[in-house]
């Protein structure tokens, strides 16, 4: 797919500085939205005429069906069929069937002892999903090798056509002067003329001395064009435009295929306020379940090369007042480089690494905004594994790569897991998590920037003298046994084992309960008392190796639940898709005591410490990985299911399901609303599945104490038939200590009006600041192989009000592509 993107910004901040050049720079962008918009309407009302008889595909898609398990070839023709050894010939509307290949034509010959035909006359030729098409060709049954003059072959949506073609292997067709196009018509608005076409179906196409045709007009030429049949993305694409982060600018991208197995990208950027760009993207599939991707990107960020006049000597560079420059970015060199790896050694042994390189906190968001929505302080760590289906073990290793993020560094850390399962042949089960770490302790370094204190990723924001965890919270006055000021990086050797044992058993036929015991050990080379003494050793203002402390911790549990259910066969209705109801309750319970460990966690400055959330922890120790934060704990969790299911298609099919739960957190330490109350938030999750046209997803959590936050996530889909599709959300949170308040309402609404035209409209409303955070609405317009969409968007960005508007143009060369509005 070749995508060409043409966009034209009015950014108001731009010009609230440049008051002089404010009339001919809105007059020349004035003047270049009435083309544009012009251009637009001129394109769209000149689209595509409906489709006469002439215009409609010459040949049949619909191949003619025979027996694939039959080996005995048929031939049925209305002339005179004749046999002389091993050679058939017939002849007048010649039919030939072949384990599920069908022949056409108007005359063949068959040799029966190799299964080669020679058919002429109109010869058509159906295998599978394929179609071929010619005046003379040679086809073996067999191995599906051809030859042929005046060519033509189809495998929607690719059509080709040449003037000779032969199959040097299975799978493989090499065509001379040949065409290639996606669009299914006589006439085809687009198409490639190549010297030599080498086709791979269900592979790679690869044409030699293109050249490039819009209707009959060439445009391009091009030595080599590959594009690989199951690779989604297109062939290249551009957009050019003007915006106030960056000017004018252009982005070029080409995606090419190597092979089978190596695949990547070429980018190469201009902008006018930043300077230019690029990077190349490679990765490569050793086998099905394996790959290896790197990706990389350098900018030379103009944006970045001037010191702040504020303050000249900053080690920082930029304009802090500029609100497109953020702070901490020391050099205009910006980079970002990627690798990735899923290696399968077999069965049982594998391999995963992340490791993302980086100039700044800030390269992403400026030139990958997607990327840094997901992920904004990205992983670093390698990882060993070997499975068995009764344990697992583990080598992990996770450096700090970028040292203006925070990070625990484990070099390494060796995991042994046993898997839950009996011993012994008794119904009591076991499990154990077992590690032995390298721990260190690595706060972000702020030295780039000019005000640390603002930095959201500091450790210690504020100056604050710790960062907030969840022990903090729980406890505002609590005593610590290491110095709180000390903001140095501190490490230690951890070993960690934790057993269980449980025994699962139903009683009374409907009841099951499952009681369990544990016992964790756990032993630091260093409590990291005192974490700026490096030199002596004297008791609580020692450092490393020379404080070692061993914890002793225990811990008992108790789960349980039943369902019980009611039926209405009686209920139907055809509509709604509904044959009877069935109404499930399935309470739950979850308790779990442990006494105070022997070293409470304000006496070890920890490495996998937990932060407050507003979700509730898991209770069990088998899934809480916060290891240095364990204490003591006395807490229910109790909640119940309730869902409501029909049968369609003879299997149970759930409407709705709701499940609420909350805590009693008796300690006060875990899951409390607050330090001062013992009951939780409520929390609930709400599915409702009518159909697939209808889908509401709700979870919610709500204060009962009088002294907590409220939290509300709610979407809801209607999309009555494919043309149209409605989507809502809304967003709430208030009094939080971890989340700002919020109270966001969002809608999305796409309608497909004809085959030609569709519109969709973008908004997000904040309620808390009474503005509208964006409205974008776009128009396309289907042009038979081309989408045109106008789009136009009034966002923020920084605070700052962006208005944009796009124009998009883009060659639907390999149609696989779900539509949505264009984003930069």
């Amino acid at each position: 797919m070749i995508q060409c993107e043409i966009l034209f910004r009015a950014n108001l901040l731009c010009y609230w500085h440049r008051p002089v050049a404010l009339l001919p720079h809105c007059s020349l962008r004035i003047t270049r939205l009435t083309l544009l918009f012009t251009a637009f309407c001129v394109i769209c009302l000149s689209g595509v005429a409906p489709l006469s008889a002439q215009d409609l595909p010459s040949v049949s898609t619909t191949p003619p069906t025979s027996n694939p398990g039959d080996d005995a070839i048929v031939i049925q023709a209305d002339g005179q069929n004749s046999y002389i050894g091993q050679i058939a010939t017939a002849d007048n509307n010649v039919v030939i069937r072949y384990r599920g290949d069908v022949i056409f034509c108007d005359h063949a010959i068959l040799d029966r002892s190799t299964k080669i035909v020679t058919a002429t006359g109109n010869v058509r030729i159906f295998s599978a999903s394929r179609f071929y098409r010619g005046d003379m060709m040679t086809y073996n049954l067999d191995t599906k090798a051809m030859t042929s003059a005046s060519f033509l072959g189809e495998e929607y949506p690719k059509f080709l056509s040449a003037q000779k073609v032969t199959t040097p292997e299975f799978n493989h067709y090499h065509l001379t002067n040949a065409t290639f196009t996606t669009n299914n018509r006589e006439h085809p608005s687009f198409h490639m003329e190549a010297g030599t076409i080498e086709y791979r179906p269900n592979d790679v196409v690869v044409l030699k001395n293109v050249l490039l045709f819009i209707g009959s007009v060439p445009i391009a030429y091009i030595p080599v064009f590959v594009q690989s049949l199951t690779d989604s993305r297109p062939t290249y694409q551009f957009n050019i435009g003007d915006s106030g982060q960056f000017g004018a600018f252009i982005n070029n991208t080409y995606n090419w295929v190597a092979s089978d197995k190596i695949r990547g990208s070429t980018e190469f950027d201009l902008r006018e306020k930043r300077g230019y760009a690029g990077g190349t993207d490679v990765q490569y599939f050793p086998s099905t379940n394996s790959y290896m991707m790197l990706k990389t990107y350098y900018a030379q960020d103009n944006l970045y090369s001037m010191n702040n006049p504020q303050t000249p000597n900053a080690v920082s560079k930029g304009n802090l007042s500029n609100p497109y420059t953020y702070d901490g970015v020391p050099y205009d060199n910006r980079y970002r480089i990627a690798y990735q790896h899923h290696l399968q050694f077999g069965n049982d042994f594998s391999s995963i690494a992340d490791i993302n390189v980086w100039s700044d906190p800030w390269v992403t968001r400026d030139f990958f905004p997607s990327e840094y929505q997901q992920e904004n302080q990205p992983p670093n760590f390698v990882t060993l594994d070997q499975y068995n289906p009764n344990f697992t073990i583990g080598v992990l290793v996770a450096p700090q790569v970028n040292p203006f993020f925070q990070t625990t560094e484990r070099l390494p850390q060796l995991e042994g897991d046993v898997k839950q399962q009996k011993i012994f042949g008794t119904d009591i089960e076991y499990t154990s998590q077992n590690s032995v770490d390298n721990l260190e302790m690595r706060f972000a370094d702020v030295k780039y920037f000019q005000n640390p204190q603002n930095y959201i990723y500091n450790s210690f924001p504020n100056n604050a003298t710790q960062p907030q965890t969840a022990y903090s919270y729980y406890h505002p006055n609590a005593t610590y046994g290491y110095n709180v000021n000390q903001q140095n990086d501190y490490n230690a050797y951890r070993y960690d084992t934790y057993h269980e044992f449980s025994y699962p058993k139903q009683y009374f036929n409907f009841l099951s309960l499952t009681p369990r015991i544990g016992g964790r050990l756990t032993q630091y080379s260093d409590n990291n008392q005192d974490i700026n003494d490096t030199v002596n050793d004297n008791g609580q203002s020692s450092d490393a190796i020379h404080n070692p402390v061993t914890r002793l911790a225990g811990d008992v549990g108790l789960s349980g639940d039943f369902k019980i259910s009611r039926t209405w066969l009686n209920v139907s209705d055809p509509n709604l898709g509904i044959n009877g109801i069935r109404h499930v309750v399935e309470p739950f319970f979850d308790a779990q005591y442990a006494p105070s460990p022997t070293v409470t966690p304000n006496n070890i400055r920890g490495f996998d410490n937990r932060l407050y959330s507003t979700q509730l922890q898991p209770i069990d120790w088998t899934e809480y990985n916060s290891i240095d934060s364990i204490d003591k704990q006395a807490v229910v969790r109790f909640g119940v299911w309730n869902k409501i299911q029909t049968k369609r298609d003879g299997i149970n099919y759930d409407l709705l399901t709701l499940q609420t739960y909350a805590d009693a957190d008796f300690d006060r330490n875990f899951s409390a609303a607050t330090p001062n109350t013992t009951l939780s938030n409520l929390f609930n999750t709400l599915t409702y599945n009518p159909s697939q046209q209808l889908q509401l997803v709700s979870a919610s959590s709500l204060n009962i104490s009088g002294d907590s936050y409220n939290q509300m996530d709610n979407s809801i889909t209607w999309s009555p038939d494919p043309s149209l599709k409605l989507t809502a959300g809304y967003h709430y949170i208030n009094h939080s200590s971890v989340f700002v308040d919020s109270n966001t309402v969002s809608m999305d609404i796409f309608y497909r009006m004809n085959e030609h035209w569709q519109m969709e409209a973008q908004e997000q409303f904040e309620a808390t600041t009474g503005r509208l955070q964006l409205q974008q609405y776009t128009v396309y317009r289907d042009l038979d192989s081309w989408l045109l969409a106008l789009s136009y968007s009034d966002s923020e960005i920084n605070g700052v009000n962006n208005q944009s508007i796009y124009f998009t143009l883009t060659l639907k060369a390999f149609p696989q592509f779900e539509l949505h509005s264009p984003h930069l």
